[in-house]
């Protein structure tokens, strides 16, 4: 579906990568040192996405992710004024 995650770490490392997801939602990230992490989603008209991991020595991770739509909804008014008048 080609959705970016990003897979960032607050600690003084810096880290900070990108993956899209395959057709079936599924993305991977390889050769991540021990940490913590947070991933994030941010998609035009859903909710953003955050979550917290724990990435230790050796690991295998699977976090699944929500994409959720908003529950309010936004509302656009257009007004115009008819001071112009027509010749």
């Amino acid at each position: 579906v080609n959705i970016p995650v990003t897979l960032a770490t607050s600690s003084t490392t810096g880290l900070a990568r990108t993956a899209r997801t395959d057709a079936f939602g599924d993305y991977r990230f390889s050769a991540l040192p021990p940490g913590e992490f947070t991933l994030s989603i941010d998609v035009a008209g859903f909710l953003p996405v955050r979550q917290s991991i724990t990435v230790s020595p050796g690991a295998t991770l699977t976090q699944d992710l929500v994409l959720e739509l908003p529950t309010q909804v936004t509302q656009v008014v257009v007004r115009a004024d008819a001071a112009a008048t027509l010749a």
